[in-house]
């Protein structure tokens, strides 16, 4: 969604952090914006002929169109059942990617044990190379880490969220190859259910990271799965979630997200509900392996912290404590801005608090039967 950003007053902003010290300056909000052009497109939607084609339809047509108009495609793949679904899908089409891009943020390469979760999806790539022109695989070094000696790098890097291994775009897609479009497929629906009524609360916290940080360089990105292009695709896929939540979960009320659907139902919802290909294995179809989904600090960092530990670069993790106190003492006193969350640090064993990742809620729709009604954010959520 290009075009994505956060506003303070009407000026822009692609730091999360340098936006929220401007709204604390001038006792203002920081609101994230997403382009008039995507909501209009979502609102023009016919709900009754979209939901009169199964998912996959829309997916296909959505494929079909983004060859059309882009020469040059990357697709950055994790082997999740969302990247998964569009590189299986050009597949059967016969659709060649010009880059399919992969990225191994624990040290030890592909197999190593801090890069598990993303390891099948690795195997699959391999045996499958005809779908892209050119497999790029970025492997995070020790060097990498030591960005963390940087001090205020919470206000320098694009669409920055508090976690250990640095996976930002600077560090990241240094030296890749400009293309016309890198697509990313993170945005299962999110939704929220308040007396009887469901509401989809726009955007998700990763799709709203990846799209963002692309902004910031001028690099138009997109959310397969989400944007104003085929809207189709984005406003029946969250019809569809209410349609499962409706079958599945209708005495639930508040937030509805992947995280607050039952292990159980996970491989429905996807493959039945939302259109998805059957994930590469048993465990990636229920959960993230290593990690919470949405949350910065996780197991997938804790095991790179150790890596780093092991290495007896201590110096790093110096480094990186420091800039978590700079970042939690300056940003923590500014009203509507950070939550801190108690973990345990892996190598200390001492409790210590990470600033969540950031999700502002930029917009709340609700889902009527014969169209898409917006509503002040306010009354649905505080």
């Amino acid at each position: 969604m290009f075009g994505v950003h956060y506003s303070v007053n009407g000026e822009k902003f692609n730091n999360y952090f340098s936006a929220l010290k401007k709204s604390h300056e001038t006792n203002s909000f920081a609101h994230f914006i997403i382009p008039d052009w995507h909501i209009n497109k979502w609102k023009s939607v016919d709900i009754a002929h979209a939901m009169s084609k199964p998912l996959h339809y829309w997916m296909e047509k959505k494929l079909e169109y983004l060859v059309s108009k882009y020469k040059k495609i990357r697709l950055q793949y994790s082997g999740g059942t969302d990247s998964h679904t569009i590189i299986t899908l050009a597949l059967k089409k016969g659709i060649v990617f010009d880059r399919v891009w992969m990225r191994f943020g624990g040290l030890g390469g592909p197999e190593s044990y801090s890069n598990e979760e993303i390891t099948p999806g690795y195997h699959w790539l391999m045996k499958n190379p005809q779908v892209a022109n050119e497999i790029e695989l970025f492997l995070m070094k020790e060097k990498h880490f030591e960005i963390w000696f940087e001090k205020g790098i919470h206000l320098k890097i694009p669409a920055f969220d508090f976690k250990f291994k640095p996976q930002w775009r600077p560090i990241t897609m240094l030296n890749a190859d400009a293309v016309d479009i890198t697509l990313y497929g993170h945005e299962k629906p999110i939704l929220y259910k308040k007396n009887n009524q469901y509401y989809w609360i726009l955007p998700s916290p990763l799709a709203m990271a990846a799209l963002i940080e692309h902004n910031s360089y001028n690099q138009h990105a997109g959310g397969f799965f989400l944007d104003g292009h085929v809207p189709e695709l984005a406003v029946a896929q969250a019809y569809h979630f209410k349609r499962f939540c409706e079958d599945k979960m209708p005495n639930h009320q508040g937030w509805i997200t992947w995280e607050t659907i039952p292990e159980s139902l996970r491989s429905n919802v996807n493959q039945d509900y939302l259109g998805r290909t059957k994930a590469l294995t048993p465990e990636l179809e229920k959960k993230a392996l290593i990690g919470t989904k949405g949350m910065s600090m996780n197991e997938y960092h804790f095991r790179t912290m150790k890596e780093i530990h092991d290495l007896g670069r201590h110096d790093i993790l110096e480094a990186w404590e420091q800039r978590r106190q700079e970042l939690i003492s300056e940003m923590q006193h500014i009203k509507h801005g950070i939550e801190c969350i108690p973990t345990i640090h892996p190598i200390t064993k001492k409790e210590i608090l990470i600033p969540k990742i950031i999700c502002r809620v930029a917009l709340v729709i609700r889902l009527d039967k014969n169209k898409l009604t917006t509503v002040p954010s306010e009354s649905i959520i505080n």
